[in-house]
């Protein structure tokens, strides 16, 4: 800034007008700063006066207030305890006429004690003079000694008011005393009477902590009103009041300065800002300066005044912000620079209008040294410079423009030559940058496709193998079961036909060479045997071919058949299973689905007579969106199901049930405890022929 002439010039004037300035400021502000600074004094001692003032105002209405609502409530309460002396002398008298015993008496007198309510909640209790309960809501408390209630001294209340209600007929006191719903300790103030007749001590007991609470509240109103009251207060605009307890608690700071932390009541103060507070609260007419950091402006110095409200254990202080006193002195020294400002202000004009006749060619010269790289370094006709360079003056300027044509010439002739290579090397570096541009192109289109057709590769290779894999599983799955089905139909027939068909073929036999061997004449009765062996040999034969081919799926659908079945089993083995039918509309299933599901119902019936050790059973169909929900339930003994391994399913035909719902895109869940019977649940898809083969499909597509 110092190195143009016309800066130069503007500093000189400048710093003479702030000497100046400073010098007569200095001399006026002292007086001023010990003026004002008094005022500001004076005015934080009266404003202490005037806070201690209203707080004792509001401390007085608030204690005035606690103790009428203690007597108020005292007398309440005696007021009742009467009524309640008038009535046990009821009870009384009647045991003096010999209306009733004594015992008698006293029990139902304790009795009306005991149910008698005011303010919906408050009671009265009642002790002998051993202090043993005799009546009191909680019955946890009826029998027991009531000893170690304390008071407010930690004595036991009970006690005192023993020894002293002999003399006095009634007592009050504020101790621990058990809470009616919980039996919890709480302070409350309490009213006790005697009965010297039965020598009983009746009491009731009012908590504390309603009195409190509206305290409390009316504490709260009290410190908003105090904050109201002095945040009003004219000393705010220069520093402000602030109140705390002994603890360093703040209960009141009000203040209006920009620059202090204004936190709100319920901050700790400082302990070296407390203990200062303290000491200076013994002399209140003394001001007391100390250092306070604020959290935004750094360190403040600020003088008080304290003094200690003793009722509350409050200290008060009043305190000025020094560096205000500072600165409304400070705002007179500015005011009359101001006006020494407009005193040299012609001054400074004239100033600059010497400076800019001096700088104006120079900072012509500049511009046009700026210019010559956008004008191709050629002049283009600047008067200035021609002017200049044709005066007669030998001077510093005149040198210096004949140095800038020189220049310009110079540079000139230099630009041209580095304008012809500088055209030549862009052209090379167009050619060489399009080549690398289109090479880079290619091989990059070329490397994409490349990844992406690998990438492809290997996720087909990985898609295949793992459908062959699982292709592999399920045909193992279903080839083992196939042959287990078919192996187990195959014993299933062949036990049918040997129990049944064989042995009355067998009797039939029997018979006929019975006859062959006596010579007898036609014995009817033999032959009357034979025919019904023969005739329950078809039967028997007809049972099997039927449950091979159950000719009631082609004319009936999937519940009606359903039906059939479990009414069969019914009849035939005298079981009771229910059969809830849930189903209002026809449904029609495929040929596999309706002969699966039918198939799996009468195995699970058959495990149900084998297995279950129970004649109760349930069996529900339903319809879900497009599933055949299927519930069986049994009441029987039931297994331990986490056992179970697919070894031991095969033996109930389960786990075969379960693959061939799972191969039909069904679902298959068991549940079962030892002890609790066996839940199966298990769903089935409506589908169309048509439906299951495009299914099929589109799982071989998507896997």
């Amino acid at each position: 800034m110092l190195k143009t002439i016309r800066s130069k010039i503007l500093i000189l004037v400048i710093g003479l007008m702030a000497v100046t300035s400073m010098t007569f400021i200095f001399i006026t502000t002292n007086n001023y700063q010990t003026e004002i600074t008094g005022q500001h004094y004076k005015l934080a001692k009266e404003t202490l006066t005037s806070t201690i003032r209203a707080i004792d105002n509001e401390y007085t209405d608030l204690l005035s207030y606690e103790i009428n609502s203690i007597k108020h409530q005292r007398f309440l309460m005696e007021d009742l305890g009467a009524g309640i002396l008038s009535m046990v002398d009821l009870f009384y008298d009647l045991q003096k006429t010999g209306l009733l015993t004594e015992q008698l008496a006293k029990e139902q007198c304790l009795k009306r004690i005991k149910e008698y309510r005011y303010h919906k909640t408050q009671y009265f209790f009642v002790c002998d003079f051993n202090l043993t309960g005799l009546s009191h809501p909680n019955k946890e408390m009826v029998g027991k000694s009531w000893y170690g209630f304390e008071d407010l001294k930690k004595k036991d209340a009970l006690t005192l008011i023993r020894e002293t209600i002999k003399i006095e007929k009634t007592a009050f006191t504020v101790f621990m005393w058990p809470r009616l719903e919980d039996l919890k300790q709480v302070k409350q103030m309490g009213v006790f009477l005697y009965y010297p007749q039965w020598e009983w001590i009746i009491g009731t007991v009012q908590e504390m902590s309603d009195i409190e609470k509206e305290s409390l509240d009316r504490e709260k109103h009290a410190l908003f009103k105090l904050n109201n009251i002095l945040g009003q207060m004219s000393l705010n605009e220069i520093g402000g009041v602030l109140v705390f307890d002994s603890h360093g608690k703040v209960i009141i700071h009000t203040s209006n300065l920009k620059n202090i932390d204004l936190n709100p009541a319920g901050i700790t103060l400082n302990k070296s800002i407390q203990d200062q507070l303290e000491k200076a609260a013994s002399d209140s007419g003394k001001p007391i300066e100390y250092q306070y950091t604020n959290g935004s402006q750094g360190e403040m110095t600020q003088v008080a005044y304290v003094d200690h409200f003793k009722y509350m254990d409050w200290y008060v202080t009043t305190f000025v912000d020094k560096n205000e006193s500072l600165e409304a002195s400070s705002v007179i020294a500015i005011r009359q620079f101001m006006i020494l400002v407009l005193i040299l202000l012609f001054g400074i004009i004239f100033a600059v209008f010497i400076s800019k006749k001096i700088t104006f060619p120079l900072r012509m010269l500049t511009k046009y040294a700026r210019d010559l790289p956008d004008n191709a370094f050629t002049s283009n006709g600047n008067t200035l410079l021609e002017s200049i360079v044709s005066s007669d003056h030998n001077d510093e300027i005149k040198q210096l423009a004949d140095s800038f044509v020189y220049m310009e010439t110079k540079l000139g002739e230099n630009f041209q030559e580095l304008e012809k290579h500088k055209n030549h090397l862009e052209l090379l570096i167009n050619l060489k940058t399009k080549e690398l541009t289109d090479a880079n192109i290619s091989l990059t289109l070329e490397v994409t496709e490349r990844k992406h057709t690998e990438e492809k590769v290997k996720n087909l290779n990985k898609a295949l193998d793992r459908k062959v894999k699982e292709r592999t599983n399920e045909l193992k799955r279903l080839n083992e079961h196939i042959i287990y089905a078919e192996e187990n139909e195959r014993k299933a027939v062949a036990v049918d036909l040997h129990d049944s068909v064989a042995q009355s073929l067998a009797l039939s036999i029997s018979k006929i060479k019975n006859i062959q061997e006596s010579c007898e004449p036609n014995n009817l009765e033999i032959i009357s045997e034979i025919q019904g062996h023969l005739e329950l040999a078809v039967k028997e034969t007809r049972s099997l071919i039927y449950q091979l081919s159950p000719p009631i799926l082609d004319d009936f659908e999937i519940d009606i058949a359903l039906g059939f079945l479990i009414e069969e089993s019914n009849q035939k083995h005298d079981m009771d299973i229910k059969y809830i039918n849930i189903i209002d509309n026809p449904i029609h299933l495929t040929k596999s689905n309706k002969t699966t599901l039918y198939r799996s119902v009468n195995e699970l019936i058959n495990n149900i007579i084998k297995h279950s050790g129970s004649k109760d059973a349930e069996i529900e169909i339903s319809k879900k969106e497009n599933f055949i929900l299927l519930r069986v339930e049994d009441t029987g003994v039931g297994f331990d199901s986490n056992k179970f391994t697919k070894k031991n399913f095969y033996g109930f035909g389960i786990y075969s049930i379960s693959e061939r719902i799972k191969n039909l895109g069904g679902n298959f869940v068991l549940f079962s405890k030892l002890g609790k019977g066996t839940k199966i649940l298990l769903s089935i898809p409506i589908l169309s022929e048509s439906d299951i083969e495009n299914g099929k499909n589109i799982n071989n597509l998507s896997g």
